[in-house]
């Protein structure tokens, strides 16, 4: 409402710089004009998805990102995340829209994209004391390194 009246004011300085009505809302709010853009773009919500929002059961950028899904897709995505599915992440988000844009989102299609399982690329972490105990003292880590991965090696060749 704030940037309405900001952009209504019939009022334009011809020797101030062009600022956005957005800029001026979100300077005054202490966020980017940017940002502005997106918190109207979420009056496009249906109003259970933004509770959810309002919950943090979705995230902002999220929010922002199911705006563009019509009111039916939107509901399919509600009624998915109501009955268990995991958080909608960012990726679903745009794969979702993806969708949508060439027409192809069906119920069955958000339920898939929503109960995907992440791929599991974990990191192992191999702490220097815990294996310290298996290499003599004057090895460094460049030393113990080269035999870990040695081992790993010839215990791959023998799978």
């Amino acid at each position: 409402m704030k940037m309405d009246a900001v952009k209504h004011q019939g009022i334009k300085d011809e020797n101030a710089a062009s600022v956005d009505s957005a800029d001026l809302v979100g300077q005054a709010a202490g966020d980017s004009g940017r940002t502005v853009q997106r918190y109207i773009r979420l009056t496009c919500l249906i109003p259970e998805l933004l509770k959810l929002l309002d919950e943090g059961k979705i995230n902002f950028t999220v929010g922002v990102s199911l705006t563009y899904l019509s009111e039916t897709e939107q509901i399919w995505v509600k009624d998915c995340i109501v009955s268990g599915a995991s958080s909608v992440t960012g990726s679903m988000a745009t794969k979702l829209k993806q969708y949508s844009d060439e027409g192809n989102l069906t119920e069955l299609a958000v339920q898939l994209i929503l109960n995907e399982k992440k791929t599991e690329t974990g990191k192992v972490t191999l702490t220097e004391k815990k294996i310290r105990k298996y290499f003599p003292k004057e090895y460094n880590r460049e030393q113990i390194e080269q035999v870990i991965y040695e081992l790993l090696d010839n215990w791959k060749k023998s799978q």
